[in-house]
């Protein structure tokens, strides 16, 4: 039986239940204004920005998408809603590169 997803915009729809953390196997550097993300295999790096970014510094820790709205509408003091297709890209993203892992 799948898990409860959540809506996070256009991007795609996420299993809630589903935490998400970096890949230990990705290589990053922080940049003046970003993250630059190379996950194992890749051609290129993926080049975050915005709240793309501290999306990557938030998975440090293991987190679901609920968790990750919450601490993105936190940081810049608006609505989930608000950022929603940002979250789904950002996560749907990384995941699709291998950068992350489920746990």
């Amino acid at each position: 039986m799948p898990g409860r997803e959540i809506n996070v915009g256009q991007a795609r729809a996420l299993e809630v239940a589903i935490r998400w953390r970096r890949s230990e196997s990705t290589l990053w550097r922080r940049t003046l204004d970003g993250v630059v993300v190379l996950p194992d295999g890749a051609d290129a790096p993926l080049v975050l920005r915005g709240p793309a970014a501290r999306i990557w510094e938030l998975l440090a820790q293991p987190l679901n998408v609920e968790e990750l709205l919450d601490a993105i509408a936190t940081v810049y003091a608006v609505e989930g809603d608000t950022v929603a297709d940002e979250v789904g890209w950002a996560v749907g993203r990384l995941a699709d590169a291998g950068a992350l892992c489920r746990t």
